[in-house]
């Protein structure tokens, strides 16, 4: 088996939309993604799972973000439910921080769940801070949105 995270390219679009509806009830399609990745300002950092002496790749996470200015946020972050508490969303992030920094990023900005514990504790790590909240900002069900910030 071989990692690589690496830019998404527009033939993983179905892969990526796939990955979010087994895993968000509000996901981007597949629609997103190819905007995403073909927009100037866009990126999408996926991990890849590989295994050459099967001739078999498997998408196990991304990470779609958008910048203007000085300003960067991420959209989505998701990692495949078995392949969880491996350490693929910290490696995901760590590569977007170091790609961002050529891009004259000074801040990062997310949304994640109130609920959502183990993202907020993988956001931490990463060096965000809690800067505020959104109330009702999630559907299905609604629930608050705690906003994170991250300094280059």
């Amino acid at each position: 088996m071989s990692e690589m995270i690496r830019f998404a390219k527009v033939e993983d679009a179905e892969a990526l939309a796939k990955l979010e509806m087994e895993n968000f009830d509000e996901p981007w399609s597949a629609k997103n993604f190819v905007d995403c990745i073909g927009n100037a300002q866009g990126r999408v950092v996926v991990f890849e799972d590989s295994d050459e002496s099967q001739g078999s790749k498997e998408l196990l996470g991304c990470v779609a973000f958008y910048y203007a200015a000085d300003e960067g946020e991420i959209d989505s972050v998701v990692v495949k439910k078995t392949a969880r508490k491996c350490g693929i969303g910290g490696k995901m992030l760590a590569f977007l921080h170091q790609e961002v920094e050529n891009l004259d990023v000074h801040y990062i900005f997310l949304e994640v769940r109130e609920s959502n514990l183990p993202a907020q504790k993988l956001y931490e790590k990463m060096g965000y801070e809690q800067v505020g909240k959104r109330p009702k900002f999630y559907q299905n069900p609604v629930e608050d949105a705690y906003i994170y910030r991250r300094e280059q």
